[in-house]
């Protein structure tokens, strides 16, 4: 077992891995957004203009931080078909080796 080709194939699994777990995390908050923002909505009134001004404006900053998160995450590497059959054949292997919770 070659130490340097073990750990530069580990690093390169690892990468793939964050990257589609990242960009589903990301699609996931993308669709909350709507809803937190109509949530705002509903409370404008109880909370204040300057409050409702603030919220909305550290809500719209988390939408183009995720934005901003999701174009980095996209230009990471793709897996290569093999290894997206690897991946998702040993998928739930890599998970409990990595001490992930199966859900």
């Amino acid at each position: 077992l070659d130490p340097e080709s073990f750990f530069r194939d580990f690093l390169r699994l690892q990468a793939l891995r964050m990257r589609e777990e990242s960009l589903a995390g990301l699609d996931e908050a993308r669709e909350e957004m709507p809803a937190q923002r109509a949530g705002l909505e509903q409370v404008r009134e109880q909370i204040g203009e300057e409050q409702y001004a603030r919220a909305l404006a550290s809500l719209e900053s988390a939408v183009a931080m995720v934005e901003e998160t999701r174009a980095l995450m996209e230009k990471l590497p793709v897996p290569s078909p093999a290894e997206a059959e690897l991946l998702a054949r040993n998928e739930a292997r890599i998970r409990e080796t990595l001490g992930e919770d199966l859900e």
